[in-house]
């Protein structure tokens, strides 16, 4: 007998178990990103090359090489033609070490979060927290590869973004002084400096950031218009009379406190000025958005500090410590969706 099946597509399955077994698969492309960068096999592919021809010159064993560069290309970073393999355009994009808006290491330093551990799930569920294996580098290269990534996704898409809201600010024309709060490299800061001509700016930061961030300050040719505080934000004194002091997922290192961190801010802003932040806000009853859920579950199951916050959590902080009026919006990102807040400090 043959017809189609009740509640079926004409085809005979459901898409969803489809989904299944692609969520089966789908940890694999991750390793082969990982795999990719971690030898550095993408940094030879610009150009078209064999696997054979790629395992004489890393010194690789051929067979898997091909292999690998099979899943590679499979998992969607690799074309092949004639025996030749090359980068798709977005691997040289975004994986290649020499591109300013280099991803690669965030993404690889990033497993420990993410990916680390997931083999330990199921005990950690049944008996809770396990030993966290912290990953084992140089302070120095722990701040080198944070400012590296964050320098990648901010030339991405947070200086545009920050930008953007700035300009929503009425006399944003007239701004003089600008504090760039827990912000890496400090290039949002530097964007906004070099967007309103007549400001200077301050990155205020752990001092090895700050001394990370000096090189970028350098190539961005802002020595005179942009310094560095080095010191903890969550509790050392930022300074005063700022017109604008921006922040984006920095203040998780203050919830302990988030009410005098709040007041900090307010009081380091002149009459009128603006604090523009930008934080990931977690809703239907914490499982939203996805991706933020499921990029902090493992470090949640290790027990670490919660790293998100409620929508709406740090625009009712601002309001208890006196800022009004106070702006609220979602937006977008290739990450996640954030909650972006303008909150004013009541002119005198």
């Amino acid at each position: 007998m043959t017809g189609k099946t009740a509640g079926l597509p004409e085809l005979g399955f459901d898409p969803k178990a489809a989904e299944l077994f692609e969520l089966m698969v789908a940890p694999v492309r991750s390793w082969v990103l990982l795999t990719g960068l971690e030898l550095e096999i993408f940094e030879h592919l610009e150009s078209p090359c064999s696997a054979r021809e790629l395992a004489g010159r890393m010194g690789l064993h051929p067979l898997n090489t091909r292999i690998f560069l099979d899943a590679a290309t499979a998992g969607g970073f690799l074309r092949k033609e004639d025996e030749n393999y090359q980068n798709l355009a977005f691997v040289n994009q975004y994986l290649l070490r020499k591109s300013p808006v280099f991803l690669g290491g965030m993404l690889y330093n990033s497993r420990y979060y993410w990916l680390d551990g997931l083999d330990q799930m199921a005990e950690q569920i049944k008996k809770g927290p396990l030993p966290a294996q912290e990953p084992k580098v140089t302070e120095d290269a722990m701040w080198q590869t944070m400012c590296q990534g964050l320098a990648a996704s901010q030339r991405m898409m947070i200086t545009s973004l920050a930008i953007e809201a700035a300009r929503q600010v009425p006399g944003h024309e007239n701004f003089q002084k600008i504090l760039d709060l827990g912000g890496g490299p400090g290039l949002v800061g530097m964007a906004l400096v070099k967007e309103f001509k007549q400001a200077k700016g301050v990155l205020f930061d752990q001092p090895g950031v700050v001394r990370e961030a000096g090189k970028y300050i350098k190539s961005e040719g802002l020595e005179a218009r942009f310094n560095t505080m080095g010191g903890d934000f969550t509790s050392d004194d930022p300074g005063r009379d700022y017109d604008l002091i921006w922040a984006s997922s920095c203040l998780y290192f203050a919830r302990h406190d988030l009410k005098a961190m709040m007041k900090r801010i307010l009081e380091a802003l002149k009459p009128g000025g603006v604090f523009i932040n930008l934080h990931e806000g977690m809703e239907k009853q914490g499982t939203s958005p996805s991706a933020a859920v499921l990029s902090m579950l493992l470090t949640s199951l290790r027990g670490e500090p919660d790293m998100m916050f409620q929508k709406g959590e740090l625009a009712r902080a601002m309001a208890e410590v006196g800022f009004d009026p106070i702006q609220t919006r979602q937006v977008k990102t290739p990450w996640s969706v954030f909650e972006l807040e303008l909150a004013f400090k009541p002119e005198a």
